[in-house]
C-alpha cells in the first residue's frame, strides 16, 4: 500500500502567492519608474555651472547638484506627506 501525498506535502505545488505579482507591480509603478529614469537622464545631462539665488543669497553651483538636491527635498516632503495621510486615515478607522 502506498501513501498518497497530501496537498500540503506535495512539492510540485507552489506556495500561495502573496498577492503581488510582477504584472501588478509593473502596472502600479510604471509611472514612477519612467519618471525616475527621466530625472536621472535630465540630471546627468546638465553638468554646467549655474547661478543659484535663494532669499538674499547668491552663488554658483553645478546644475546636476542643484537638481539632485531639489529632487531629494521633494522626495522627503512627499514621504512626510504620505506618512501624515496614512496616519490620518488610520485614526479615522
Amino acid at each position: 500500500m502506498t501513501a498518497m501525498a497530501s496537498p500540503s506535502n506535495d512539492p510540485s505545488r507552489s506556495a500561495p502567492s502573496s498577492g503581488t505579482d510582477a504584472g501588478a507591480l509593473a502596472r502600479r509603478y510604471w509611472f514612477p519608474v519612467v519618471l525616475l529614469i527621466a530625472v536621472i537622464v535630465f540630471i546627468t545631462q546638465n553638468r554646467q555651472e549655474i547661478p543659484v539665488s535663494f532669499l538674499s543669497f547668491q552663488w554658483r553651483a553645478s546644475a546636476w547638484l542643484v537638481y539632485t538636491i531639489v529632487v531629494l527635498v521633494g522626495l522627503v516632503i512627499g514621504w512626510f506627506l504620505h506618512r501624515r495621510r496614512i496616519r490620518r486615515l488610520a485614526v479615522k478607522r
